[in-house]
């Protein structure tokens, strides 16, 4: 249902970037923003906040919006705020302040891409659709390659 959901809103979004007036860039999603949607569009409905169904599509339109590493750190920690904690290794605990404030501290995208494997890392096996199990190792490939 999420995955439809995604192709819905990166199709509305499409429909309606085609129909904007020629000379207006229209803005493109930073390239960790992109991978940081892909992975919360693999994490199951049981393992976030039920509050996450209603400010996930400001959430997904906010973070396509990105065009900086800042504004992904922020939308990362969103994130992971209205992730359950029985959805996370129970280490998380004593880390988690530190990276929320290596979040706020990051400027660069391979800087977020770290915080960001380093998150999904934590998320248990049993929180993601078995299509990220397929997808994980590139998704994670990609997240190595950002600069």
């Amino acid at each position: 249902m999420k995955k439809l959901f995604v192709l819905l809103f990166i199709a509305v979004v499409s429909v309606g970037l085609a129909n904007k007036p020629s000379g207006i860039t229209p803005p493109v999603a930073n390239p960790v923003g992109k991978l940081l949607m892909e992975f919360e569009s693999n994490v199951n409905w049981s393992a976030v906040a039920d509050s996450w169904k209603k400010a996930r599509t400001p959430w997904f339109s906010a973070t396509n919006g990105c065009s900086d590493a800042a504004c992904v750190a922020t939308r990362l920690v969103e994130f992971e705020s209205n992730t359950k904690w029985g959805n996370v290794n129970p280490k998380w605990v004593s880390r988690r302040e530190g990276w929320i404030k290596d979040c706020k501290a990051a400027k660069t995208n391979a800087a977020i891409a770290k915080l960001l494997l380093e998150f999904e890392s934590y998320v248990s096996w049993e929180s993601v659709s078995d299509e990220w199990k397929a997808r994980r190792d590139g998704w994670q490939k990609e997240c190595n390659a950002v600069k």
